[in-house]
């Protein structure tokens, strides 16, 4: 018998191994091909089912692709909305594409389940498509952003109106999310903002032009709803109503997947049509079709309107008044009265070694509401740059 080195041994095992892969390959084909027969078998019959229940023509599907009803497309123009190049223009044929991307596979993130999560629940449910038939998907990045709000109610926030903006002057809407049992922690829930972004070197007269045509585009963004409590009512003086809405979790979690959808969208933002209350309005409208109640502000929205026409479709449960810190210290002076009120504005304006001397004339009680009044009263002007932080720190100091 021949004398046999190594490499002759792993070559003779090479060869013995070929030979077994060359055997198994025609099994290993017929497997995948007859598995990707199933799917597309499958496929074929959940599309052949949506063709005949006309899904394609149910008006949540078409308001989750912003079909315009006037002109049977899209307002959406951002190209990767749509899965079918003519998804804007062809719901039908965006339907269908979306029906095979939820049970073939694909990348990390990629999914369609993925990138359209409200838009694949709803789908699911119509259909009635098995877990198990489903794609298997790994969608890490919306998983953490959705774990991060975790959704649970849904609060409505009407702003007073703001002279110092155009686009505020009739009030503003923006919606809360609050997670389950967190009722006394709410300023660390997250908010839904809905508004424009204009350009910075825009004067004045060029803000209020663009923004009365729709030359800004507007956007979705979401953040701690302590920045726009802080925003709104210390920095603009403006008293705010939050609203608790009639939503199931269920659908408060629909909606904030909705808002997934639309990270990279932008709409023509008009000050007071198409505006943040109008854009709300349609996102309850996916949630409950017969209400229609962007129907109803046809050529104005403005926003304490569109929180009556919630009020008057028992979208609203609940209300709760946060007025802001400047109504705070006019109310204060007016119940504590002119005279006290006028003292505080004066003592705190002192040197601090120059106030327990004006303060001595007054009543304990008296002179808790003086430094009370006092305090609000240096902080507002702090925020509102009347007055800087060098005058102001050791006078609240002093005032505590």
């Amino acid at each position: 018998m021949p004398y046999l080195t190594i490499g002759h041994f792993i070559a003779y095992s090479f060869m013995k191994n070929l030979r077994v892969l060359i055997l198994l390959f025609p099994i290993f084909f017929s497997q995948i091909s007859y598995a990707n027969t199933v799917i597309d078998i499958k496929i074929n019959q959940y599309q052949q089912y949506a063709q005949q229940h006309k899904l394609a023509q149910n008006i949540t599907w078409q308001r989750l692709l912003y079909l315009d009803p006037k002109t049977q497309q899209s307002r959406v123009t951002y190209q990767h909305f749509f899965l079918h190049p003519q998804g804007k223009q062809r719901p039908e044929l965006e339907l269908q594409d979306s029906i095979a991307a939820l049970l073939n596979k694909n990348d990390t993130d990629q999914s369609f389940r993925c990138r359209f999560p409200a838009r694949s629940q709803w789908l699911i449910e119509q259909l009635q498509i098995p877990q198990d038939q489903l794609a298997q998907v790994d969608c890490p990045e919306f998983q953490q952003w959705f774990s991060t709000i975790q959704p649970y109610k849904t609060t409505l926030i009407f702003a007073t109106d703001f002279m110092g903006n155009p686009s505020s002057m009739f009030g503003h809407t923006l919606l809360r999310i609050d997670p389950k049992d967190q009722a006394e922690l709410n300023l660390i829930s997250y908010a839904i903002n809905y508004a424009a972004t204009p350009e910075s070197k825009d004067n004045d007269f060029a803000y209020a032009w663009k923004g009365l045509t729709g030359k800004y585009p507007s956007e979705y963004s979401l953040m701690p709803y302590y920045h726009k409590v802080k925003e709104y009512g210390d920095l603009e003086s403006r008293d705010l109503w939050e609203y608790e809405l009639n939503l199931s979790p269920e659908q408060t979690q629909f909606l904030v997947k909705h808002i997934w959808e639309l990270q990279k969208v932008h709409f023509p933002y008009y000050f007071i049509s198409d505006n943040c209350s109008y854009a709300l309005l349609g996102l309850f409208d996916i949630l409950y079709p017969q209400l229609n109640l962007q129907q109803q502000f046809s050529y104005t929205a403005i926003p304490i309107e569109t929180v009556k026409a919630m009020q008057n479709a028992g979208l609203i449960k609940d209300a709760v008044y946060r007025p802001s810190l400047e109504t705070q210290l006019l109310s204060q002076a007016k119940q504590h009265g002119q005279v006290l009120a006028k003292a505080a504005h004066q003592i705190a304006y002192l040197e601090p070694k120059h106030m327990p001397a004006q303060l001595v004339q007054y009543s304990e009680l008296d002179q808790a509401k003086i430094l009370e009044m006092a305090y609000d009263d240096l902080y507002l002007a702090l925020i509102a740059h009347r007055i800087n932080s060098d005058f102001a720190q050791p006078r609240l100091r002093a005032v505590l």
